[in-house]
This record gives structure tokens, sequence and C-alpha cells, in this order.
């Protein structure tokens, strides 16, 4: 088990114009959404229908299961909506804005720096050095993992379903399939995967357990599995609350759909099968409530605020330590091939 990672929000240049810009973006996205959407009347982990408002951003309510302690959104949209939010469907829907934050060749080789090579390193040293062994990354993005994972010695190859995502890694030369998994072509994607990871997906998807069960269906029998999520209770949700109308992450509707307690996420893994292994807890909570903060007001002084945010690293060790980060990483794998 691993508590926190350092990360500077200004070396993205994530600024308060940034946040304000992304969550404008997601206030738009939401009235077109919700047009494709139904409303969610039982937990999607524990099939209870017993829960109780826990906040409401951009005008989307977020509800905590009272069984599982889950956190979700009482969207429930249909396929067709949430793949407009990641591909040119041609439905008038504002894509997602996420496009506008990866789609960056100048913050690549940044993200590929600061974010994807942590991740690689953490999970080598949980299952061991490459071997030729193929890392497929399911929601690559634009690769940066992947990249990372080339780097470190890996065969990697990647899923996406955005095409300007897709258009983007492979100028990289990275081995991308353009495809949403589903039972019926996990074990042509699967393939030889010895490792299979999913950053940043998982909340993204209406029922995360059929999208578990794909997966599984098409692993190799020692294949690992890498599942980052986002996680609540944290600062960074006490932050949503505190200013719902600057959400540009974590709570954000209407991409995420789901936010994971310990007690949810240990749920959805004993019903995929999946044995966690190691985990690793982290966020960016403590710049969150800061940033989210100065977008919200008027004045504020950019020397004073540069001494606040120079504080993040200690201060957010703190927050994970004490089980309050935004984010967990789990490194396990499928319990048959235990």
């Amino acid at each position: 088990m691993r508590f926190g990672k350092p990360f500077d929000i200004r070396s993205l240049n994530r600024n308060s114009e940034w946040r304000q810009s992304i969550a404008r973006d997601q206030k738009q996205l939401v009235v077109d959404f919700v047009l494709m959407s139904d409303r969610c009347v039982a937990c999607p982990i524990c099939s209870s229908q017993a829960a109780l408002p826990l906040m409401k951003v951009h005008s989307v309510d977020y509800l905590q299961c009272t069984t599982c302690s889950h956190v979700y959104s009482e969207l429930s949209p249909s396929a067709s909506a949430v793949q407009s939010l990641y591909q040119e469907a041609g439905l008038g829907v504002v894509r997602s804005s996420q496009a506008k934050i990866y789609l960056d060749e100048k913050l690549f080789a940044q993200r590929k720096q600061l974010i994807g090579r942590p991740k690689v390193d953490f999970v080598t040293q949980v299952i061991g050095t490459p071997m030729d062994h193929e890392w497929l990354d399911i929601g690559c993005g634009t690769g940066e993992v992947l990249a990372a994972a080339r780097d470190a010695g890996w065969l990697v190859r990647g899923i996406e379903a955005d095409t300007s995502f897709v258009e983007f890694a492979r100028l990289l030369e990275l081995e991308i399939d353009q495809a949403f998994v589903n039972g019926d072509n996990s074990r042509e994607l699967m393939r030889d995967a010895n490792i299979i990871s999913l950053f940043n997906v998982v909340e993204h998807i209406s029922d995360p357990l059929a999208l578990l069960k794909a997966i599984s269906l098409g692993a190799r029998p020692n294949a690992w599995i890498v599942i980052e999520v986002p996680r609540h209770p944290s600062i960074s949700s006490l932050s949503n609350a505190f200013f719902p109308a600057m959400s540009a992450r974590h709570i954000c509707p209407p991409d995420h759909l789901h936010i994971f307690t310990d007690k949810s996420l240990r749920l959805l893994l004993e019903q995929a099968k999946i044995d966690a292994k190691a985990l690793w807890f982290f966020g960016q909570d403590y710049q969150d409530l800061v940033m989210t903060g100065v977008a919200g007001s008027d004045v504020f002084n950019q020397a004073f605020l540069d001494q606040v945010l120079d504080c993040a690293p200690a201060i957010q060790q703190s927050i994970d330590q004490a089980g309050l980060s935004d984010t967990v990483l789990v490194v396990g794998r499928f319990s048959s091939a235990s």
C-alpha cells in the first residue's frame, strides 16, 4: 500500500482560467447530455434503491447508496450518449472537454513524465520487469501511459474510442485498436495482453461490472489488471460541494457517473472476481480546493497563490495518509488466475 504522488498542476498550465473554461464546458455538456439520459433508479454496484442525496453539480444530482456507500450520478445515459462524449458521433452533442486537455502536443511529454511514468513504475514494482510482456491500456486516450510503458521496456497496445485521440497516439507510432470493449469483441481485443489497465475509465461507464466481466472473458488466465478510479470521501469531494459551479474534475457530470468509496470498490472487485494485490492512494485534493476557490473569486494575488500551492506536496501527503485522497489505483488479478 502506497500513499502520495507529487504533482504540480501549474506544470500543465492548469490555472484559474483553465478551471473556469472547463467548468463552463461541462455545464453546457450536461444540458445536451441529459436529453439522452434516463434517471438511475438503483445503485449500479449493489442494485439497492436506498440512497440519499449527496450534492448537486451542474444541475445533476449525485446520490450515495445507503447499502454499499457508492456515489453515483442520477443520470443513466444511453450507450449512444456515452459514445457521443468521446466520438464525433454526429448527434449534435458538445464533445467532452477532455479533448482540450489531452490533445496538446506541447504538454504531452510533460503528461507522460508526470502522470504516465509514475503509474508505470508503480505497476512494474508490483508485478516485476516487463520481459517482453504486452501492456494493454483500455481507454488509453492519447497514449501517455503507453508511451511511458514503452520507454520502460514493455510491448504496448491501446484501445481507444475517440477518433482524434487515436490519430494523435498513432502519430507516436503506438498500436491502437479503435473500439468500445464488450462481450462480443473482448477475446479479440484482449489477445496476448499480460497486463490490462483502465486508468480513469470505469467511472465513465454506466455498468462497470459488465465491462470488467467482458474483460475477464477475453483476458489470459495469468493476466494482471490495473484500475484507477476517483474515490469518496475526499477533500476534492468537499471542494465540489463547496464550489459546484467550478467543478472541472472528480464529481463532474456528465463524464463521471461513479465515485467509489473503499466499500463500493471492494464490492465491485469481489463481483468481478478480482483479487487486489496493491493499492496506491493519491490525488490533487489540496490544489483542487485552492484552485476552485480562486476560480470562484474575482480577486487573488498570484504571488500569494504560488506560495499556497508550493505547500501542496506536504499537505497532499497528509491528506492521502488520512484516507481523504480523491484517487485510488488498484493492481490485481482475476481470482481464476490465482
